[in-house]
């Protein structure tokens, strides 16, 4: 039986999520505004206007270039959401009050920010809810997202030696896991599939805390399967 995603049953109410562009990200958050709407609000911070927090639970910052006032905005919601995350295109010092912070390309951004909404809007299977997501990214300091889609026959074990190289080097200690496919998906899940991802995860040597999921996505190719992961770490493994 289907689950209910906490977030729907407040999609009529005010937006649930923040997100804040600092820089050259007019691109990236008229896409996120446009697929996300419902349960976003968002905000060009340039250094100048107020800001403005409106209730919602997380907030998510995202920094293309280089900017000096991440620290100043991030003061704005630290207190006020339950999650605070900061997504940007170069390192930037870990500022005061966020929970979690990656860095990779405007894409990987994008990936990454979207593994995360899609939990909170889509229809699912195996439900991951705004507290699972906390659970994963609360107090985490630095996290990544790979973002697979696979298609054809055995589509998670084809995916499994993409996922290994992607996660050589990082020393994770906590994993999100969510498949996202079309509803009237052509390629069947098999148990031996989600198997296969299994096995890769027991073989990791350190612990890890693990959150699974299965969501639908009726924009999703019908024969298409996306794996999305996302994993905190502390430092890279030399």
């Amino acid at each position: 039986m289907e689950e209910k995603n906490i977030f729907n049953d407040h999609m009529t109410l005010h937006p649930l999520v923040k997100i804040i562009g600092l820089g050259n990200t007019s691109y990236i958050l008229n896409e996120l505004k446009s697929k996300y709407g419902r349960i976003i609000s968002i905000d060009k911070f340039d250094g100048n206007r107020v800001l403005s927090f409106n209730g919602e639970v997380m907030g998510i910052f995202i920094v293309d270039g280089y900017f000096n006032g991440l620290s100043e905005a991030v003061s704005v919601f630290a207190d006020k959401v339950q999650l605070l995350l900061v997504f940007s295109t170069q390192e930037v010092t870990f500022p005061k009050g966020v929970d979690s912070l990656m860095v990779g390309n405007t894409t990987e951004l994008y990936s990454g920010i979207r593994a995360i909404l899609d939990n909170l809007q889509l229809p699912n299977q195996i439900s991951i809810d705004f507290y699972d997501i906390c659970k994963i990214l609360r107090n985490s300091g630095k996290f990544n997202v790979l973002s697979i889609e696979q298609e054809g026959e055995s589509p998670i074990t084809t995916a499994v030696p993409k996922i290994d190289q992607w996660y050589k080097g990082m020393n994770g200690n906590k994993l999100l896991i969510n498949f996202v496919h079309n509803p009237n998906n052509e390629t069947q899940l098999m148990m031996d599939d989600f198997s296969s991802l299994s096995e890769w995860v027991e073989s990791l040597t350190q612990k890890i805390d693990i959150v699974w999921g299965i969501s639908f996505a009726d924009s999703m190719r019908r024969e298409s399967i996306r794996i999305d992961i996302i994993t905190t770490y502390n430092e890279l493994k030399s």
